[in-house]
């Protein structure tokens, strides 16, 4: 256990060591960073650092701390029972979390593994366009011509936009939903925010009020669905409908529109980020960087960006809405996957639209660094961040309620809305988690008589079934009622075709249209989804200990900086009354005024550089043979 220890003379923000005794060698245990030279080391190895022969797999002390320039005794440390009961299990656990989080999970956090390079990036981003868009294609409910029945999403979109006749009903229903709206956007923001997410898990992302109109959006969401069921209970007769009243076509073009808008802000999002990026990846197409943020006064940037958006939304709504799916995209030459294949795309999708989030440079915090050319800005203007304070200017200019009222009523500034480019690149990502959900829903529980659809069976039971969509909008309203089959007899494919000749029973069945998507009913469905389903817990859990890990490494770095403190005081004031023969350290090589003036540089560049500390973490651990990357 005894290792010679060659340890810097204050902690270098990005961690990385010089000396030739030093290179080939060094360990990292969570809490400090220290160079155990593998031959005898002398001072002449590792020049500007101290030499100790320390006890490098102690629990309590060792190599994990330096300070005032000595390391805690072994031989004391042994002798003194007390202390050794009282860390005994709690040293050995934080140790080994310590080594884990640090040389295990490094990949969380650290810019410069593979998979976050700018080309890396990009491409997840425009993959989820693609396979947005070949799903959206490929869905079989989206060649539905049914009433869209959505129970849940039904009742909402009821609740909100398909008023009563009477005028109790009307006055109760926006009553009910001022109610939700406040309730909602309470909860959201006291409980959700702040208890949970801020101060109880400690997520770096809601520091503050970062993402609290998204937490007041999900809250008000089951608020309002909550009081849709209330409100059917108190009225009987207008009760809310999960009947949409429009086609279940209808609402799959608008779903994949909200879906597509979402994929093309955050690959913009993305695009404009990394190149202009001067922190995490300088040296990656510094030119292109130089043109895109200095030409014409970054005007270039600019008009590029809304070019890009405008030939983007263009051309996917074009395609959704003109030749999407019917008679263009069944013609086509291609497709024709069954839903194992669907199942299997939805999971991709899932995990590319997680994937994507966990790419960024400053993931779990997202706290963009402070760039030397200044702070990295929205795609297509040139602020860090997007603020609109118009309703608390407007709430200024009315008159001030009674004292009473106001003490439940929220201040002006809570009406300011401020949207930084984290939250607008990965927001509305977060948010179309749930249209991936539902598609994941209709690939697992799929049946075509649900959807106005049958089944062409083939030859041979192994065979895939092509499917054929009715749309006769008379025929659909006999064999369904408010979207829900009633007659399940009428939509099969002896009710619409003569089985013998192949032909059309009437002009209703000829206007039926076969899809290019099959069916086999194979069961392997339910384990392809499953991937997606497991990305989403896993995420959240890589979120919690990525921002543990995170926020450990700084309390470390700072400590490193300003002095250690608590037991790891106690530990070093031991070792400095045990004197310089016990610890073995070169009287000669204790700090001096010189090294003071060194740190209070280094802590003064702390908040700029502490990217860069998780850029020479990982390039230290690179460096040593036999450790992963």
């Amino acid at each position: 256990p005894l290792a010679r220890i060659c340890l810097p003379r204050r902690m270098p923000l990005d961690g990385r060591y010089s000396g030739a005794g030093c290179k080939s060698a060094g360990v990292s245990d969570g809490v400090s960073e220290v160079c155990v030279v593998e031959a005898a080391g002398a001072a002449a190895e590792c020049p500007g650092h101290v030499v100790s022969d320390a006890w490098a797999s102690s629990p309590r002390c060792g190599s994990r701390r330096y300070d005032s320039g000595a390391f805690c005794d072994p031989v004391k440390e042994e002798a003194n029972a007390s202390v050794a009961n009282e860390d005994s299990i709690v040293s050995e656990t934080s140790q080994f979390f310590g080594t884990l989080l640090s040389r295990r999970w490094n990949w969380l956090t650290s810019p410069r593994v593979r998979w976050r390079h700018p080309w890396a990036r990009i491409f997840v981003a425009l993959m989820i366009l693609v396979l947005d868009m070949l799903l959206f294609l490929e869905d079989p409910v989206n060649d539905s011509h049914i009433e869209a029945h959505l129970p849940g999403l039904g009742h909402m979109y009821a609740f909100v936009f398909q008023w009563p006749a009477s005028t109790g009903s009307r006055f109760l229903r926006a009553v009910l939903l001022l109610a939700s709206l406040l309730v909602g956007c309470w909860l959201g923001k006291r409980v959700l925010h702040h208890k949970i997410l801020r101060d109880f898990c400690q997520l770096d992302m809601f520091d503050g009020d970062k993402g609290s109109w998204m937490a007041m959006g999900v809250s008000w969401v089951v608020t309002s669905l909550g009081i849709c069921y209330a409100y059917n209970a108190i009225i009987g007769e207008e009760e809310l409908s999960a009947n949409m009243r429009m086609t279940m076509t209808d609402f799959s073009k608008l779903a994949q529109c909200c879906s597509v808008s979402a994929d093309i802000v955050a690959l913009l999002m993305i695009l404009d980020s990394v190149l202009q990026d001067r922190t995490h990846y300088a040296e990656w197409l510094p030119c292109v960087k130089d043109i895109w943020t200095e030409s014409c006064h970054g005007y270039v940037r600019v008009v590029v960006i809304w070019l890009l958006a405008a030939g983007c939304f263009t051309t996917t709504f074009v395609t959704i809405f003109a030749l999407g799916i019917g008679d263009d995209y069944n013609q086509a030459p291609f497709g024709g996957i069954s839903e194992v294949g669907r199942a299997c795309l939805v999971s991709c999708i899932i995990f590319c639209d997680l994937f994507t989030i966990m790419q960024d440079w400053d993931f779990p915090s997202f706290d963009k660094p402070v760039q030397v050319n200044g702070p990295i800005l929205i795609a297509g203007t040139f602020v860090p961040e997007l603020r609109c304070d118009f309703l608390k200017e407007l709430l200024r200019r009315l008159p001030r309620p009674p004292p009473v009222l106001a003490r439940f009523l929220p201040p002006a500034d809570f009406f300011v809305v401020t949207v930084t480019g984290a939250w607008l690149t990965y927001g509305p990502l977060l948010l179309v988690l749930g249209i991936d959900l539902f598609c994941t829903k209709n690939q697992v529980m799929y049946e075509p008589a649900n959807y106005g659809q049958y089944l062409q069976r083939g030859a041979d039971d192994k065979e895939a079934w092509r499917i054929w969509t009715i749309r006769d909008q008379s025929y659909l309203a006999e064999a369904y009622s408010q979207g829900v089959v009633v007659q399940p007899e009428m939509v099969t494919y002896e009710a619409r075709w003569n089985a013998t000749t192949g032909e059309a029973l009437g002009q209703s069945g000829a206007g039926d249209l076969l899809l290019r998507s099959v069916h086999t009913e194979n069961p392997i469905r339910y384990v392809c989804v499953l991937p997606g389903l497991l990305c989403i817990p896993s995420f959240f859990a890589m979120v919690y200990f990525s921002n543990k890990r995170r926020r450990r490494s700084s309390v470390a770095l700072s400590r490193s900086l300003t002095g250690s403190s608590g037991q790891e005081e106690d530990c070093s004031q031991e070792a400095t009354a045990s004197g310089a023969k016990e610890t073995a350290v070169i009287p000669s090589e204790v700090p001096t005024a010189e090294a003071s003036d060194g740190q209070a540089l280094e802590a003064q560049a702390f908040d700029e550089q502490f990217s860069s500390a998780q850029t020479g973490e990982e390039e230290a651990h690179a460096t040593l043979p036999g450790q992963p990357s």
